[in-house]
């Protein structure tokens, strides 16, 4: 239907004007600011430190103090060493600004040095510096796109030159963003923009949206104005990426729009803190190690720990290392830790995906396979396995629902059963739960005439036959470990008591890994068997670990539930239902980079709980 005369020229101007003013409202915080410090911290000082050391926090015990004579300098948490060649990258700027820079700077050699300190190329300061920290404060200018770049020497022996650097202070007269900053600011508003015109959002809704956003950009501006503008451009390509890839999902695979966004970012967003070096993964250079061990033709086993404390020996799948294997050099554990990152990223990326395919292979509704896929994409479970590190567990999370799918899909039992194989090649637990499923699955349907001759033939096909072949490749050569596991596990069992520790992470974990609201649509049947788990995990001494295994099937579950949401007039019900989950898991993201939460808190056997200072 076409506007009414006179509809779309009032349209696009009061666009412009609502870009205009959120445009405004973001410089503005830029504007307030006239001064930025960038303490090394190992984290948000990665972007600017290039070619230095790794971080070495201080070694002193306590809280940090003051560096002897840099009052003015923010608390030294720690230092990067330089060499000849790093730099001191600084970006986003006001551009032609002369700035007041202060080094928290000590020698890193026995003996005193020199320092030489130029800045875009021009020398600007030279000091004699000792291992006692000491401000090297000099005056410097950006280059017209915003930018200061300083280098560090030695007079005597530039190509030995080694210093601490703890923090880097600027100040600076209070100036409007250059055109770069001005031009992503720009594109961040338009983009907002765009999203609440292809999700159809309401007008007041996408006004709130857009007034808000700029409104906390100006905010961080304001406080942190070299680390957001440096990020900017990487935040808007998240959200062009984000809103390409929902659109995608709505056009190709006519998922819901609402949901297609939440995918959307949320996969974005893991795959982006996972793949930054700061972002803390506990067990990925374990697995790294475990991809040269393949290279040596090790037999690959572990060890976990039960409820008591004791070591259990464990046999370790090599079905990851065998496809990361081939892209890294023996021994070369920096890139082996990051194809591990990357895999654990593409992994819990598009698993969402897979959720959606499943629901839909299993004859779901369009409307509950989006909405189970969002489900599935806003827990922040998804961002916590991320930081403890448990590739294989995620990539035999993955690997079995895509045999879930490829049995329900129509895809040749060949295929099935090689998927199979490889799920139970991937981790012991992801191995121990898909057979078990599939069995069980199996065994109940045939009870109750619930299956075709078909599928139970499909099912017991793929499950036979990849069985076999996992026993082949490794579980035949792993038979005397598996052998001592399942010994150890029988003797554990009488030894059951309540473990209030238990008990209290899991309440605690209803709202930490799934998001709490979600939870409220899952069927009874459901609730039913998780209350079973949960009193089996609290009395066992057995360390159960199932709750990264069960999300799939909360997510399928609360999909059912969501999808009369979809379809109500009301649409942002639903959106309000996976906002909180959302919002937790960006938190919890944020804060892990930060430093400021231990994945400990959310394991259960573990009875260390510094979340809320308890200890059992």
């Amino acid at each position: 239907m076409p506007l009414p005369h006179g509809a779309f020229p009032a349209a696009a101007l009061r666009a412009a004007a609502l870009g205009a003013g959120a445009l405004f409202l973001s410089a503005v915080g830029y504007r307030l600011a006239g001064s930025a410090e960038i303490a090394a911290d190992g984290r948000w000082d990665t972007p600017f430190f290039a070619g230095f050391s790794p971080f070495t926090p201080r070694p002193q015990p306590g809280r940090p103090r003051r560096a002897p004579g840099a009052e003015q300098l923010p608390f030294i948490r720690g230092f990067r060493v330089s060499s000849p060649e790093a730099r001191i990258a600084l970006r986003g700027l006001p551009p032609r600004t002369l700035l007041h820079v202060a080094l928290a700077v000590g020698s890193a050699l026995p003996s005193a040095q020199v320092l030489v300190v130029t800045a875009n190329d021009v020398p600007v300061h030279r000091q004699l510096v000792g291992a006692v920290y000491r401000p090297a404060a000099f005056d410097a200018s950006t280059d017209a796109a915003g930018r200061l770049e300083l280098a560090l020497s030695a007079e005597e022996r530039p190509g030995r030159a080694a210093y601490r650097v703890g923090a880097v202070e600027l100040q600076w007269s209070p100036r409007w963003p250059g055109a770069r900053v001005l031009a992503s600011l720009a594109a961040l508003v338009v983009l907002t923009l765009a999203i609440g015109a292809v999700f159809r959002a309401p007008s007041g809704v996408t006004l709130l949206l857009t007034v808000a956003l700029a409104a906390g950009t100006g905010a961080l501006l304001w406080r942190w104005p070299v680390l957001l503008a440096d990020r900017l451009p990487s935040l808007l390509v998240a959200m062009a990426a984000t809103l390409a890839v929902s659109v995608i999902a709505v056009r190709a695979l006519r998922m819901e729009a609402l949901a297609a966004a939440f995918v959307a970012a949320s996969c974005l967003l893991r795959l982006g803190f996972v793949l930054h070096p700061a972002f803390p993964s506990i067990d990925a250079l374990f697995h790294a190690h475990n991809v040269h061990r393949f290279q040596e033709g090790q037999l690959i086993a572990s060890a976990v720990s039960d409820a008591e404390g004791r070591e259990q020996p464990i046999p370790y799948p090599p079905a990851l290392y065998a496809v990361l294997a081939p892209f890294v050099a023996p021994g070369d554990y920096v890139r082996g830790e990051f194809l591990v990152r990357l895999a654990m990223g593409l992994f819990e990326a598009t698993s969402p995906l897979l959720v959606w395919a499943l629901m839909r292979a299993a004859g779901g509704e369009a409307d509950a396979a989006a909405a189970a896929a969002a489900t599935a994409a806003v827990m922040p479970e998804a961002v916590l396995v991320l930081a403890k590190g448990i590739t294989a567990n995620i990539a035999g999370s993955w690997l079995s629902l895509a045999t879930l799918v490829a049995i329900l899909a129509p895809v040749n039992a060949v295929t099935a059963s090689l998927l199979a194989a490889l799920a139970l090649l991937a981790h012991p637990g992801a191995a121990a739960t898909l057979a078990a499923l599939l069995a069980a699955w199996l065994a109940w349907s045939l009870a109750r005439r619930r299956m075709s001759a078909t599928l139970a033939a499909r099912i017991a096909t793929c499950l036979t036959a990849g069985a076999l072949l996992a026993w082949l490749v490794y579980y035949r050569a792993a038979a005397e470990l598996t052998v001592r596991t399942l010994t150890s596990i029988h003797a554990e069992p009488g030894n059951l008591r309540v473990r209030w520790v238990h008990l209290g992470k899991i309440l605690q974990d209803a709202v930490l890994k799934f998001g709490a609201t979600p939870l409220l649509f899952v069927g009874r049947g459901l609730r039913r068997a998780a209350g079973l788990l949960a009193l089996l995990a609290v009395l066992t001494p057995i360390a159960f670990r199932f709750e990264y295994f069960a999300m799939p099937a909360l997510a399928l579950a609360a999909g059912q539930g969501l999808a009369p949401l979809l379809r109500s007039p009301r649409r942002s019900r639903a959106a309000a239902v996976w906002l909180v989950p959302f919002a937790l898991q960006a938190g919890l993201a944020v804060v892990l980079f930060a430093g400021g939460f231990d994945p400990i808190n959310v394991i259960i056997p573990a009875d260390r709980w510094p979340l809320f200072g308890v200890r059992r």
